[in-house]
């Protein structure tokens, strides 16, 4: 157990470093461009973040799955080549799709955003994508390490480039997001030369594994939409239908939520790399261990922030961001049922239950934007934060729970064995 928090501690270190970094970022532009600019930089990062997550099919999961049910690495030259392949054309389809939609809505459907910085953020499509790939294929190699050290690297290139960028040479808005590219550039291809150098310096492209990923991939790809439904919905339909300052506040205190989830997050990573070693029965017992103590340490760090945000919030980002106090504060009503899913996924992909858990996460991501439109033309950026209060309350916690019961019967079962 002393090892399993030794290298948890040790990813949630990158993490942690990325938070700072993340923190200085945030800090920066909040009070430089106010809510209204980082309502814009939320937008454009939101949707570029919505092209990426249904172009990368999840195949990267499908790989960690691989490496679950293999022994050793052979399956590993074949499947590197298959995604290196499918990332160029999965890039060029969802930009394509994206053109087009610009073009035919006249921009209406992204809010009107101007089109030179949806052409910035677009650019990081393909290195989101990869990413995707690169750091799953990492983790099924136990190469986590190199991936955290891509996430230091990554964050501090884009830390000293927005200071850059709009701190000193004042680019605004697209000096913000230009760094947030050099960043991504940095974290997607870092890990890359490891790779290539495992897959024996060939670039192998066998069309049964196309195929056989992309087969996998569609069983859990509707996972990684539901998820998106439940994530970036509630950004994209607040900037539809709300003012640029809202989507600001909220997507503040999205963040700051998010910020509370880098623990349970670099476990989660670890629990994938060690899953994909010893297996999802294997691992089980001590994983059903260190959840119980994340939760317990997520309840608290919940309620010391609720106490500490009415005069945290203004006091790092300025009084314009007064608004967001409640939005946080409500949010982390949401903070255990997100936690609970970061734990179990593992367990969902190790066992090979792509549909169930696509089917559950889809439902919980139409009930999220059902509940959205529903709330949010009604009740503004509030709306949206009811709706992830009571879609993560409601649908995260109980299918996360009676999953770890299964998990835990099953484990039992196979220790007998």
């Amino acid at each position: 157990m002393r090892e399993l928090w030794r290298v948890v501690i040790e990813t949630s270190g990158a993490r942690i470093y990325g938070l700072l970094a993340g923190m200085a970022t945030l800090v920066l532009t909040a009070r430089l461009l106010g809510p209204e600019g980082r309502g814009v930089i939320a937008a454009v990062i939101s949707w570029v973040g919505l092209f990426g997550t249904f172009a990368h099919l999840s195949l990267g999961q499908v790989a960690l799955h691989r490496a679950a049910q293999s022994e050793g690495n052979p399956w590993f030259s074949k499947t590197f080549g298959a995604l290196l392949l499918l990332a160029v054309a999965l890039t060029v389809l969802s930009s394509s799709v994206a053109v087009y939609l610009y073009w035919a809505t006249h921009g209406s459907l992204y809010g009107h955003l101007p089109v030179i910085l949806l052409a910035l953020g677009f650019s990081m499509l393909p290195l989101q994508i990869w990413e995707q790939y690169g750091s799953s294929l990492l983790m099924a190699v136990n190469e986590l390490r190199v991936y955290n050290k891509a996430q230091i690297a990554g964050r501090t290139v884009g830390l000293i480039a927005v200071y850059a960028f709009v701190g000193f040479l004042g680019w605004g808005v697209a000096g913000a997001i230009g760094a947030n590219l050099l960043g991504q550039l940095v974290v997607s291809l870092t890990g890359i030369i490891i790779l290539w150098r495992l897959a024996g310096k060939t670039w192998r492209v066998d069309r049964g594994e196309v195929f056989s990923l992309l087969r996998d991939g569609a069983k859990l790809h509707v996972n990684a939409i539901g998820n998106t439904l439940l994530t970036q919905a509630n950004i994209l339909m607040v900037n539809f239908y709300c003012s640029k300052a809202e989507v600001g506040w909220f997507q503040f205190s999205n963040q700051l939520v998010g910020i509370m989830l880098i623990v349970p997050q670099a476990a989660s990573m670890v629990l994938y790399a060690r899953m994909s070693q010893k297996g999802p029965d294997q691992v089980w017992p001590e994983q059903k261990r260190l959840g119980l103590q994340l939760l317990g340490l997520i309840i608290l760090l919940s309620a010391s922030a609720y106490l500490v945000a009415p005069w945290m919030i203004p006091a790092v980002v300025g009084e314009k961001f007064q608004e967001s106090v409640p939005v946080f504060r409500l949010l982390l009503f949401a903070l255990l049922g997100m936690t609970m899913s970061t734990l179990m996924a593992n367990q969902w992909i190790g066992r090979g239950l792509f549909l169930q858990a696509s089917g559950l996460t889809l439902l919980g991501g139409i009930t999220n934007t059902a509940l959205n439109y529903i709330l949010i033309p009604r009740n503004g950026m509030m709306g949206a934060v009811w709706a992830t209060v009571i879609t993560y309350s409601a649908i995260g916690v109980t299918t996360n729970l009676l999953m770890a019961i299964w998990c835990d019967r099953r484990s039992k079962i196979a220790v007998l064995a």
